[in-house]
């Protein structure tokens, strides 16, 4: 009859899709599992060619970006150019636990400094 055929029609199209979805978020596991297993390995080879230069740089973007990858290095030293652009939540997020010195390079003369925060700017 049409209507056992629609409840058949039903069921078996539930089915069909109940797999595909088990289907889909076993392969979206396993995407998830070879992109962090590439990532490890590109921050280590990235990690290991960084460590053999005796100079490092990057904009506070792309410290921010590679937070983790900046925090293995150990930097001792850190230097920012064109300081009186530099935010402090930048600067902040750029240092690691083993930054012993930081240097603000910028030219008074040609841009003042700003502060986002209030209270540093008073100071």
């Amino acid at each position: 009859s049409p209507t056992e055929r629609r409840a058949l029609y039903a069921a078996l199209r539930l089915g069909a899709q109940t797999r595909a979805q088990r289907e889909l978020e076993a392969a979206l596991g396993a995407y998830r599992l070879a992109r962090a297993a590439k990532r490890a390995v590109d921050d280590a080879e990235a990690l290991a060619v960084l460590r053999g230069a005796a100079v490092v740089g990057m904009t506070t973007t792309g410290a921010a970006k590679y937070h983790e990858l900046v925090r293995q290095l150990d930097c001792r030293v850190t230097v920012f150019e064109e300081a009186a652009e530099v935010l402090e939540a930048h600067v902040l997020a750029s240092l690691g636990k083993s930054t012993a010195q930081l240097l603000l390079i910028g030219d008074h003369q040609q841009l003042r400094p700003s502060a986002a925060c209030h209270e540093l700017a008073l100071h």
